[in-house]
């Protein structure tokens, strides 16, 4: 019982938090953006809204409308896109068993005062510079990135790139998978020498670095993955954030909201925030989260949040995709579930009935329809008593 309650708060979660990230970019960016429109509007007015299953699952999902594929702005492209970039993950890891692998954190200084736009902008110069820089002349010490992947043999990475905000502003680090022929003889060598090209990278980049043994504690933390901690480090690699800031079940590990660590929030987190708020505070929630989020919003505009590195998905048979392309990809096993004309999906988005059709998608069509009836009426009535219907609406997105 516990874990279908878990599933079922994840599905209106996560209709719910695209509501809101959808409202505000209409508030902030007018009506035309694509997130607007994802799994709203048809593709094709003329033609009706199919519900499609795909064999072996107890949910449906929507066809004939129109997506956004952002993995940064809706969480519900988000969940599908994570899930799809999780299993090429294993499948690499899986095919690079007999290798070698670790993982490498990088962050940076940053105050409150940093705009995300300037922050990344700074993080992704000083990420460039540390992977292009060649050996310094008189400085035999200093050994460059090139140079230790050269050693070690180096097959591949992927990389994830995370954001979330605190009382010091926007925290951007990014966690990135290397795929080794050669083991690491010394870690602790091994660590001194990115952490030395990681800190010139950053100061060549503009970034202050106030205090340094904070900086040399924190901002380069490396890791060898073998056994299981190569399961959750795939998990982790494809979170963009983590489920206890919605209250999410486990299950939404591929993806899509985290909640804070040490106190900071993520962007998706700023959204359940935004739509768990209610009365007097609704109002003040949204003038603190809103702004941000949509800053967040456009800096990483068209960015992707996870990387694999030239030729990695060819090397192992995996076919290059999109984010927008896995959104949009067809699943040849799906059968037809039921359908919707267009005035009934007109009253089904006007009472956010979205994503209580798929939570209640388990049973049978017909199943699902009668029930469908009974909420719908349930909502018209209590639409006419302002106060129920907005808390009622609130609570299902």
């Amino acid at each position: 019982m516990a874990d279908k309650e878990k599933s079922k708060s994840g599905i209106i979660d996560r209709f719910r938090a695209q509501t809101v990230s959808a409202y505000i970019h209409r508030d902030l960016a007018g009506p035309n953006n694509r997130i607007c429109h994802c799994l709203r509007t048809q593709t094709d007015r003329s033609q009706v809204i199919d519900l499609m299953k795909t064999p072996g699952s107890d949910k449906a999902h929507y066809k004939g409308l129109q997506t956004c594929g952002s993995i940064h702005v809706c969480p519900l492209c988000a969940s599908k896109i994570t899930e799809h970039r999780k299993n090429e993950i294993q499948e690499i890891i899986e095919k690079t068993s007999h290798k070698y692998h670790y993982l490498i954190t990088l962050t940076f200084p940053h105050t409150y005062y940093d705009s995300c736009y300037d922050s990344r902008v700074k993080f992704m110069d000083a990420r460039r510079r540390m992977k292009r820089w060649s050996a310094v002349k008189d400085h035999p010490e200093f050994v460059p990135f090139s140079q230790i992947l050269e050693h070690h043999q180096y097959d591949g990475s992927v990389t994830t790139v995370e954001v979330t905000y605190g009382v010091n502003g926007w925290h951007i680090h990014s966690h990135e998978l290397f795929i080794f022929d050669k083991p690491v003889e010394d870690l602790r060598k091994f660590r001194a020498d990115v952490y030395a090209t990681w800190t010139k990278a950053c100061l060549y980049s503009g970034i202050e670095i106030t205090k340094p043994l904070a900086f040399h504690r924190r901002s380069v933390q490396i890791d060898h993955l073998c056994g299981d901690h190569i399961q959750k480090m795939t998990s982790y690699l494809t979170k963009i954030a983590n489920s206890d800031t919605w209250g999410l079940s486990a299950e939404m590990t591929k993806g899509i909201v985290k909640k804070s660590q040490n106190g900071n929030i993520t962007p998706f987190g700023m959204l359940h925030e935004i739509s768990q708020a209610t009365g007097d505070l609704k109002k003040s929630i949204y003038k603190k989260w809103a702004p941000l989020f949509f800053e967040y919003a456009q800096t990483f505009k068209g960015k992707q949040a996870i990387r694999f590195s030239k030729g990695l998905k060819a090397k192992y048979g995996l076919e290059d995709l999109t984010d927008e392309e896995v959104v949009n990809a067809e699943d040849l096993l799906s059968q037809m579930y039921g359908f919707f004309e267009k005035s009934e999906w007109q009253t089904i988005r006007r009472l956010r009935l979205r994503g209580w059709i798929i939570e209640k998608s388990g049973q049978s069509w017909n199943q699902l329809v009668e029930s469908l009836n009974i909420e719908i009426k349930k909502r018209k009535e209590a639409c006419n008593d302002k106060k129920t219907g907005k808390a009622l609406l609130a609570e299902t997105g």
